[in-house]
């Protein structure tokens, strides 16, 4: 499987100037009985796949299921591959279900290398104590800061569709990359044009994700807050316009009355 990209990915964003010419997206859900399903876009314009070395016929539901094709250490029986079209993006969409965390690491090793040899950096997921530990390590082949144009590469990889999410059983316990939101991380294509090694753990038991959930009770409350003292201010205000500063009418005497009756 091709979850190993990250040297192939910044082949394509320095020789990929035009928007919308490559989606690349993994998704990887892990379970709390160390299984792995994954679902894996890969689709690319033929003037990108050019440019990278990538032969698109080799990048087909019929390539990837034929006698010879690459294997990537899975049983076949847990894989669905079929073509992906979007527009002049020719690519593939792989689905495996319930993969072992020993065929997830020897698909990462396997990669993008038998598709297009060369590209890719594997990644390796492993079980510690009750957290799952993904490691991308760490590679030189991915630094661009010396390349020319890589000043430009946030605006590159925010025209490029691509995203790598983890999804834990419980919250991420830490991320040294990307964007965590309870129990998921997002890696963007930026996050992996580092050098730096990049470790996720997040916990392997089912377990809900209070942080965003205490987050947004916290945001209501303040919300709550300032609602019920305007409303207040209101109120208050409408009590003072009502007042009436006349002095209070005064009661008629009954000695008055009576020097009108005589």
């Amino acid at each position: 499987m091709m979850t190993s990209v990250a040297r192939a990915a910044a082949l394509v964003i320095v020789a990929v100037l035009a928007a919308g010419c490559v989606r690349f997206e993994s998704t990887n859900t892990f379970t709390s009985d160390d299984t792995v399903t994954q679902e894996l876009i890969v689709a690319l314009t033929p003037a990108a796949a050019e440019q990278v070395g990538v032969d698109l016929d080799t990048l087909t539901a019929q390539a990837l299921t034929a006698p010879d094709s690459p294997a990537f250490g899975i049983d076949p029986s847990k894989v669905t591959i079929e073509d992906y079209v979007e527009g002049d993006r020719r690519g593939v969409r792989i689905v495996a279900k319930g993969l072992t965390l020993d065929e997830f690491n020897q698909a990462a090793q396997s990669g993008v290398g038998d598709l297009a040899p060369g590209l890719g950096t594997p990644m390796t997921v492993a079980r510690d104590g009750g957290d799952y530990v993904v490691t991308i390590p760490a590679d030189t082949n991915r630094d661009l800061s010396g390349v020319r144009g890589a000043s430009a590469i946030g605006l590159i990889a925010d025209s490029i569709d691509f995203a790598i999410t983890f999804t834990f059983p419980g919250p991420v316990r830490s991320t040294t990359a990307g964007q965590a939101q309870g129990k998921t991380v997002v890696l963007g294509l930026q996050d992996l044009l580092t050098p730096d090694e990049i470790v996720i753990r997040g916990q392997a038991s089912d377990a809900i994700a209070w942080g965003p959930i205490l987050q947004w009770v916290g945001i209501a409350a303040v919300v709550l807050v300032i609602v019920a003292a305007a409303a207040a201010l209101v109120w208050q205000d409408k009590r003072r316009r009502s007042r009436n500063t006349l002095p209070p009418p005064v009661e008629a005497t009954g000695g008055d009355d009576e020097d009108q009756g005589s």
